[in-house]
């Protein structure tokens, strides 16, 4: 099932009550709750959080993230620039093994075999991201093609921040258990994205947040 922006947005507002669960926001309601959608999207970026947000979400837009591979390097993670759709039957446009500038990500558009460094199996809505290397002084040591799946797993996490973040201007108090998925939802998401600039395996637990609802919501949600 696909997920939408809208989704997000009035899955949000069903947990603070706005709405109920099987009635559906109002035109009004729907387009606030984006605009603060976009807005706390944006916002993660001065967190080195890089979501490959080319432009606003519209309420009808397939809601997805880009997962960057285990293996990316951090560096790369922050640069990275979306670079458009890739077809991965017709290998257009035509990419090669080895060869890429630093950070670059392409969306599949079209499954395909098309042979890719390591990967030769495709999906669509699968991502690939140029691991150029980047080491000191932004010296590129040889790169690979990595793929990188899109994944709905932090849906859960984002609208129970949305939630948080929108729930002033409906003079709502977001009830314990939406701050506790924020702020799993928030771990999970940095795991993924802000990995610690050092050498060794990276292991998740090494970004983690403080477990009680007291957390600063200002950081997470750029208010």
């Amino acid at each position: 099932m696909v997920t939408t922006a809208r989704d997000i947005c009035k899955t949000a507002l069903r947990r603070l009550r706005v709405i109920d669960a099987d009635e559906a926001p109002d035109p009004n309601e729907a387009e606030d709750t984006l605009a603060g959608l976009n807005d706390m999207l944006t916002s993660w970026q001065q967190y080195n959080m890089n979501l490959l947000l080319a432009r606003d979400f519209e309420l009808d837009d397939e809601f997805r993230f880009f997962v960057p591979p285990a293996e990316t390097g951090f560096e790369v993670i922050q640069i990275a620039n979306l670079k458009g759709d890739w077809n991965a039957d017709t290998n257009t446009p035509a990419l090669s093994s080895g060869v890429g500038n630093p950070g670059d990500v392409y969306r599949v558009s079209v499954a395909g075999s098309t042979r890719l460094d390591d990967v030769s199996s495709w999906s669509v809505n699968d991502f690939l991201i140029y691991d150029g290397g980047l080491v000191a002084r932004d010296v590129i040591q040889g790169g690979v093609w990595r793929r990188g799946p899109s994944s709905r797993r932090f849906n859960r996490g984002v609208h129970a921040l949305l939630a948080i973040y929108v729930a002033d201007q409906y003079g709502i108090t977001p009830s314990d258990t939406t701050h506790l998925d924020a702020i799993e939802g928030w771990d999970s998401i940095m795991s993924a994205y802000i990995k610690p600039p050092t050498k060794g395996i990276y292991d998740s637990a090494l970004v983690r947040l403080p477990s009680n609802r007291y957390l600063d919501y200002s950081r997470i949600l750029g208010s």
